[in-house]
């Protein structure tokens, strides 16, 4: 750990702009977002957006931050990361929370958990180009992790957290082209872009199941269980492994792409819940929430993605809720919901 870095009140979640080497730092209760210097550690910059400002995107071809805000009127601010001033805040639909981009056709898929819909912007021209309707969503489930997007098949994949169900769209047509079933309230999909693979996590939270699909059929091609409870988890698309870390058994599954099988467990030793991986450097950083006390601050566990083998743990801030990598230089930024800061991990070589 090299520096803990004080930002606004109620951080929740996190993104990185690699052309200008800086964090962005969603802050729910200041409704604001801390600008973080990759270089010196600092904020430099606090943006006010509006009320109850949840995720956060980056397109780094063009430089463009975007942030979903749930208040009263959904609405989506869009930060240009050179000058950190307000290009344009756009409406979209009720109770936005989840936001991804897709850098090569440059649009924002923002999902609007109150009317089941995904909004469409361009980044062109920062207008509302399409409305989209998916699943029944469940706003008390209304994370970031509901969307992904492959940019190399031009395919969003949405979790439908009360129709059990993962929404497919076109991103040519913008039209939905498949629902896949799953399991019981989907709460977090991601993609392999290099195998493409899709993969959920749902079902009971003590029975947490892996469904992996097809992303050229979109079918089921394996359902992988006895997990435990796992709500965030992450994939290295080099090695094609996924990392699924169990909040109630205190371990780490380590999942091959391959297989679609556990082939190995890592003992964790408390409650892992958030999971960071820098694939480059193919190390994977596990993080515990810690809390509710100042007294009982998150323990981040690094693992060698090599060996699959923690080799070492640190004592981080409190309640850690989101994470990301700098490209730039391997640091890591954690940020820790209850202690209002981000703590910052040097990348050091095993």
């Amino acid at each position: 750990m090299i520096r803990t870095i004080k930002v606004g009140e109620n951080p929740i979640s996190v993104a990185f702009a690699p052309l200008t080497n800086r964090i962005y730092v969603v802050n729910n209760g200041s409704s604001t977002v801390s600008v973080i210097d990759g270089r010196s550690n600092s904020v430099i910059s606090t943006i006010k957006v509006p009320l109850r400002a949840e995720s956060i995107a980056v397109n780094p071809r063009t430089n463009r931050i975007y942030v979903t805000s749930s208040d009263s009127i959904g609405r989506v601010t869009v930060i240009n990361s050179v000058t950190n001033k307000i290009m344009a805040v756009i409406r979209v639909g009720s109770s936005p929370g989840a936001i991804q981009v897709n850098k090569i056709t440059n649009r924002i898929y923002v999902l609007n958990a109150g009317e089941n819909t995904v909004s469409v912007i361009s980044g062109r021209t920062n207008r509302v180009i399409a409305t989209i309707k998916v699943g029944n969503q469940n706003p008390s489930v209304n994370t970031s992790a509901l969307i992904a997007v492959n940019g190399r098949t031009n395919r969003i994949y949405v979790a439908n957290s009360s129709s059990n169900s993962l929404s497919v769209i076109h991103g040519k047509t913008n039209k939905v082209i498949a629902t896949v079933r799953v399991g019981d309230t989907p709460r977090a999909v991601q993609v392999n872009t290099r195998t493409n693979r899709i993969y959920t996590v749902s079902g009971p939270f003590t029975l947490t199941a892996m469904t992996v699909v097809n992303g050229s059929t979109n079918k089921i091609i394996a359902t992988i269980r006895n997990i435990g409870d796992v709500n965030n988890f992450g994939i290295n698309p080099f090695t094609n492994l996924i990392y699924a870390p169990d909040d109630a058994s205190r371990r780490i599954s380590v999942i091959s792409g391959k297989t679609n099988r556990v082939v190995k467990t890592i003992a964790n030793g408390e409650f892992p819940s958030l999971t960071v991986i820098n694939a480059r450097t193919n190390r994977i950083f596990v993080a515990t929430i810690g809390g509710p006390s100042p007294n009982q601050p998150s323990r981040l566990s690094v693992i060698n993605g090599r060996t699959n083998k923690i080799i070492t743990s640190l004592r981080s801030g409190v309640g850690a809720t989101a994470g990301v990598v700098n490209s730039r230089n391997n640091n890591v930024y954690i940020v820790n919901q209850i202690s209002n800061d981000v703590s910052v991990v040097a990348f050091r070589k095993r």
